[in-house]
């Protein structure tokens, strides 16, 4: 690459875009050449933003942020159909031998650090502006992803030691099981001249995708369908995680459900394509070449604006077993995948929000399904029924109005909450559906057994509803991050609730369910300040959507109010404590 005449291109693109749209305001008292610096420094930014989403120029300038006081922020940008926040970090050099350095990268990452603790008062107005956008859909939100986007004119990656940092950070915040909410995009001067010369499109990836035993589907909306081999996805990796941008779940290492997915590429994969939920491909455009006619044995199609919304694991565990066979072993499997490529050409707006969104719904779908086979619920249904209360346990069945009755989503969010271990909590707070996954074994044997009496399963339904209303009416600006802790925390809260000693006596007749609802309500307003500052102490910096989804942080927390607790009781100051009734009046 001829870097100079390269970063002149660059800067030429940058000027025909960008020029009168770009905010140079406070530079009224800056020299030419600061001033040059500074509209190509947001001017890449804000090209980084066209690439990386479908936002235009106009609204790209004006999500740019750098300034003074900018805490290393150059622009952000909420894509609402992707459900993900992009936050940018900009280095211009006009010779190209320049990267992020690692104090640019740390004050970078202290600035998403603040806004994860919701301090917003060292940033400057651009961002202060922002507050209530970045409120809503970083703080407040638990399904949104975080992608960090550095952009820089300079050919080289950047260094390890800037590379340790933003690994130690993903590490910190992405803890999770599979699903990965930050991530980092690296548009170094060849990526981003890329875009340019038209070798790759932003979102618009394209690829060529061979088909067997093809079919076709012409009607509400194109699509194409068949088996593609493993080699051939194996091969798709040259696009890397931009190829997955719009999946609700990245690949992430080893987990059950990947290991699950390689074991079956390894030891059966004759097996694969009958074991695997396939894969979904929306398209911006899908052409079939004249190769083979209409034969329907192999069909290949030419595909633009390529995205994977549904089996990013899949994809990501094929990818991993070409790398540990060095590229060569998967060609000689028997093993195929089901693959869809949904034309977008003909299709309503909204519709590519919609199919990801469904795709990525159908297990907790399915794993309902297998939970109303368990011939326990019917049983609780009917003695709900006695009881004068409906009980919606299978797919389908209306949600009665709450003073009438409850779901199955009700019912297992509530009995995983009640018991003592603090994981059945977080996987309830994860992805309740995986607590039906396996109806003969635990964790659903744990919830839904013959011991279980609908009365027991009604009252700990009630009193989730008493504590869930109780943090809906508190006022949290008190606590830290009070807000976020009674949103992010709400089945952890629940949990600490259950175990308070007083609230247990909702198992005892001789309770009222009224009396058990208040009992519930008492306890969270004690919880939830404890449940802050212990946040406060512990894990200042931690995004909260992520961490209470984490078992072992939920553990340690739950440890560290109970220790806390002890020992006021001990000094004589635990009054009223965490796990006691209040004094009569409080």
């Amino acid at each position: 690459m001829e870097v100079i005449l390269t970063i002149q291109r660059l800067t030429h693109a940058l000027d025909k875009q960008f020029e009168n749209l770009i905010d140079l305001s406070d530079l009224v008292f800056a020299q030419p050449e600061e001033k040059r610096k500074k509209f190509l420094t947001r001017a890449q930014a804000a090209y980084c933003l066209t690439v990386l989403t479908d936002v235009d120029p106009e609204h790209a300038a004006r999500a740019v942020t750098d300034g003074f006081q900018d805490q290393g922020i150059d622009a952000v940008h909420f894509s609402a159909d992707e459900k993900t926040l992009y936050i940018v970090q900009s280095k211009w050099s006009s010779h190209g031998n320049r990267t992020i350095d690692e104090g640019e990268c740390q004050k970078f990452l202290h600035g998403i650090q603040q806004l994860i603790k919701a301090d917003f008062s060292g940033f400057n107005d651009k961002i202060k502006k922002r507050e209530a956008e970045l409120r809503a859909n970083l703080l407040m939100r638990s399904d949104v992803r975080v992608v960090l986007a550095l952009a820089y004119s300079s050919p080289d990656q950047i260094s390890e030691s800037v590379q340790k940092l933003f690994d130690n950070f993903l590490e910190q915040q992405n803890n999770v099981g599979d699903t990965e909410v930050f991530s980092v995009e690296k548009l170094n001067l060849v990526r981003l001249y890329s875009y340019l010369s038209g070798s790759t499109t932003g979102n618009k990836i394209k690829l060529q995708v061979s088909l067997r035993q093809w079919g076709k589907i012409d009607s509400p909306y194109r699509a194409y369908y068949g088996q593609v081999s493993l080699s051939d996805i194996a091969n798709w990796a040259v696009h890397g995680k931009p190829l997955l941008s719009r999946n609700l779940r990245f690949y992430r290492g080893s987990t059950d459900v990947n290991d699950a997915i390689g074991g079956t590429i390894t030891n059966e994969p004759h097996h694969f394509w009958y074991f695997n939920n396939g894969i979904t491909i929306l398209c911006s455009k899908v052409d079939k070449t004249l190769l083979n006619g209409d034969a329907r044995d192999v069909g290949i199609f030419d595909c633009e604006g390529v995205s994977v919304v549904n089996g990013a694991q899949t994809v990501g565990v094929i990818w991993e077993a070409a790398v540990r066979r060095n590229g060569l072993g998967l060609q000689k499997l028997p093993a195929s995948v089901h693959v869809r490529l949904i034309s977008l050409e003909s299709c309503p707006e909204g519709f590519a929000v919609d199919v990801t969104r469904a795709t990525n719904t159908q297990n907790e779908i399915q794993h309902r399904d297998f939970a109303a086979l368990d011939t326990e619920q019917q049983r609780l249904a009917t003695e709900m029924e006695l009881d004068g209360k409906k009980y919606a346990f299978k797919s389908g069945d209306a949600d009665p109005q709450k003073e009438n009755g409850c779901n199955i989503e009700d019912a297992t969010i509530a009995l995983a909450c009640a018991k003592g271990d603090v994981t059945l909590a977080v996987q309830a707070k994860r992805e309740v559906g995986q607590l039906w996954r396996d109806i003969k074994k635990a964790p659903y044997t744990t919830l839904f057994n013959n011991h279980l009496s609908a009365r027991h399963m009604w009252l700990a339904v009630q009193i989730s509803r008493a504590v869930s209303d109780e943090l809906d009416k508190m006022n949290k600006d008190p606590y830290p991050r009070g807000w976020y802790v009674a949103v992010h925390g709400n089945r952890f809260i629940l949990h600490l609730v259950f175990q308070d000693p007083e609230v247990k006596k909702f198992r005892d007749q001789k309770v009222s369910e009224a009396q058990s609802m208040d009992l519930g309500r008492a306890a969270t307003r004690r919880i939830l300040p404890a449940l802050a500052q212990a946040l406060q102490e512990r894990y200042p910096s931690d995004y909260l959507a992520n961490l209470f989804k984490n078992a072992q942080k939920c553990k340690i927390l739950e440890q560290d109010l109970s220790s806390s607790e002890e020992a006021k009781t001990a000094a004589g100051t635990a009054q009223p404590n965490l796990f006691s009734q209040p004094n009569p009046g409080s």
